[in-house]
């Protein structure tokens, strides 16, 4: 019968939940039990199937499966069968440049299928596919080719596209696939991983630069991943109809790449989710030590992070407008690091108008000889009263100069007396001028140690 022989297998079949990565978002893992319903795929909690294609949800002994077979295949893209989608799609624009899906796959049949066909890629959710595996029943098995894309430009330079055959699959049971994807920033430089029932099986490339410059596109711009496109294209084979493929399991998550900054601290090369340019989005730095690293900030969001929110080391940046927040281990804890903002060694620029709160050990700090900030309507909250860190609002060191004007600095209070928490800290600064802040509900509003720290205002 079919869809029984891949049920029996299934439950034994590995089940791949992702672990927790830098700012991971992750559909799934659907196994197409309730809340769906035995029938069309279309429609059916964020899954489409707009062109009317062989493809199902059926019952087998072990539960609920997506059945789809080529007994009906279109060249068209947009209207095939998609997954739901994550909400923080992948590209090699954004800090979330890591894909990993995974998928079970079997047949509903131990018999040959004629002709039975089907392509898996990675894709933007409107055919634009950054990668490919193909599944055909030949005499032997369920074949699996991976598809290659090179291009080495300029625009107008057609793709090569080559066929790799990675894999004999056994028919009528369940096999675990998995894409793992990571997008690196310019040309011919990404690289999928496949591995086929936990064990390595391929490594390529994606796509990315047959977007970039074949002349069949017309934008060159390279697609986004955020779904998962089961395409039935080719040959139709009407004999499979209700027959064909068993997919289960499927999952698809997007993160944040951790990369290497070159500044060390604690003995460690910490990382970043993003190095240069501008956030003016949302940034999630979870699993990463800093969110940006010498770039700008200019409306955007930034958390997640444990070392810094923001960290401009020796360069001239801007931080505008944002709201920079939960910067230090979860939960919060006594480690002396997580500051929202840090500008350092010789850095220079403006903080205007950026909300910092839920930072472990000091919302701002501006440090090192040559380094000078103005700092100005900002709102830096602390945790109010604690016991296991001294936290400090604003902090000048080190020979550091700058302009503390405007600013509403609350919330930092240690509650032993070993130590006093600040809501403004200038501690052997290079000249600070200060004025007009709003400081309230720190343990003390003020500190002033060794040279450099004016005051012409008094303390709110």
């Amino acid at each position: 019968m079919r869809g029984l022989l891949f049920a029996a297998v299934l439950a034994a079949a590995a089940v791949c939940v992702f672990a927790a990565a830098a700012g991971a978002d992750t559909v799934g893992p659907i196994t197409f039990d309730s809340p769906y319903t035995v029938g069309d795929i279309n429609g059916q909690q964020g899954w489409s199937n707009a062109g009317g294609f062989d493809a199902a949800v059926v019952s087998t002994d072990v539960g609920r499966a997506l059945r789809i077979s080529d007994a009906v295949t279109s060249q068209s893209f947009g209207d095939q069968t998609f997954s739901p989608g994550v909400a923080q799609p992948a590209s090699e624009s954004s800090a979330i440049r890591k894909v990993d899906v995974t998928f079970s796959i079997g047949t509903t049949s131990a018999d040959v299928q004629p002709g039975l066909h089907l392509s898996v890629s990675p894709d933007d959710g409107n055919g634009g596919r950054m990668s490919y595996l193909r599944f055909e029943d030949q005499a032997d098995g369920i074949h699996a080719f991976f598809d290659d894309a090179t291009d080495p430009g300029p625009v107008g330079t057609e793709a090569n596209f080559s066929d790799t055959d990675i894999a004999t699959l056994t028919r009528g049971a369940a096999h675990t696939v998995d894409f793992s994807i990571v997008l690196e920033p310019g040309p011919a430089n990404d690289v999928v991983t496949v591995t086929i029932d936990g064990t390595f099986t391929h490594t390529g490339t994606t796509w990315e630069d047959y977007y970039r410059y074949d002349p069949e596109q017309a934008t060159h711009e390279v697609p986004s991943i955020d779904k998962l496109l089961f395409r039935e294209a080719g040959d139709a084979d009407s004999g499979n109809l209700g027959g064909g493929f068993l997919i289960d399991n499927v999952s698809l998550s997007s993160s944040t790449v951790c990369m290497p900054t070159g500044f060390t601290k604690d003995g460690m090369n910490l990382t970043a989710a993003q190095i240069g340019g501008d956030v003016t989005g949302t940034l999630d730095a979870t699993g990463c030590n800093i969110g940006v690293y010498n770039g700008s900030v200019h409306g955007g969001e930034i958390y997640g992070a444990n070392y810094y929110g923001a960290l401009e080391n020796g360069v001239a940046k801007d931080v505008e407008n944002g709201s920079i927040h939960d910067i230090g281990e979860q939960p919060l804890n006594g480690s002396q690091h997580g500051v929202g903002v840090e500008y350092a060694n010789g850095a220079t620029g403006t903080l205007s108008g950026t909300t910092i709160t839920s930072y472990q050990k000091n919302g701002v700090v501006i440090d090192g000889t040559g380094t000078s900030v103005s700092a100005v309507s900002n709102t830096v909250t602390g945790q109010g009263p604690v016991d296991y860190i001294a936290q400090n609002g604003i902090q000048v060191s080190g020979g550091a100069s700058a302009l503390i004007k405007g600013n509403t600095v609350s919330g930092n209070w240690y509650t032993p007396k070993s130590y006093v928490a600040c809501g403004l800290l200038f501690f052997d600064a290079g000249g600070v001028k200060q004025q007009g802040n709003t400081l309230f509900g720190n343990e003390v509003n003020l500190c002033n140690a060794g040279r450099g720290g004016g005051n012409t205002s008094s303390a709110g």
